[in-house]
């Protein structure tokens, strides 16, 4: 599955679209459930990344002003 984000809250909707999914009480197929991990997932890894590439930023921020 190749799932482009264009942004950090695209990835976090879709991150919640998909955990409703799985908490809504909602039977889903062997199928979708493995889709809808692999999309979760993907959607996951992307806003860590983007999370630690903003903290790295706000370091190096912080940094500068510090000197």
């Amino acid at each position: 599955m190749n799932v482009e984000f264009e942004s950090f809250e695209e990835a976090m909707e879709v991150l919640k679209t998909t955990v409703n999914k799985f908490d809504g009480g909602k039977s889903l197929n062997l199928e979708d459930l493995i889709q809808n991990y692999e999309k979760g997932m993907l959607a996951y890894s992307y806003c860590i990344n983007k999370l630690e590439e903003t903290q790295k930023k706000i370091e190096i921020i912080d940094n500068g002003v510090k000197e």
